[in-house]
């Protein structure tokens, strides 16, 4: 990681997959992440799944160490890749 400016616009451009965040930042403890969604998503032990009907691009601002899938864990975890 660098103190350089993220476009991320770019960064968006360089990923196609879906729920699989990927770290572009960090500040002190915390990680900044951009992820695509799309579509149903079991995230953590919630009745009601996360849901994007179509492609949704977001930015994410959690702790170092946050898991994608909480502790419901299981094949849609992600392993969190710097882009």
């Amino acid at each position: 990681m660098s103190d350089d400016v993220v476009d991320f616009s770019e960064k968006f451009d360089r990923f196609s997959d879906h729920w699989s965040p990927k770290l572009v930042a960090r500040i002190n403890d915390y990680e900044v992440k951009l992820v695509k969604v799309q579509g149903d998503f079991v995230w953590h032990t919630r009745e009601d799944c996360p849901r994007a009907d179509g492609e949704v691009r977001a930015l994410l601002l959690e702790p170092r160490g946050v898991v994608n899938t909480g502790d419901a864990a299981g094949e849609l975890t992600a392993v969190v890749e710097a882009i």
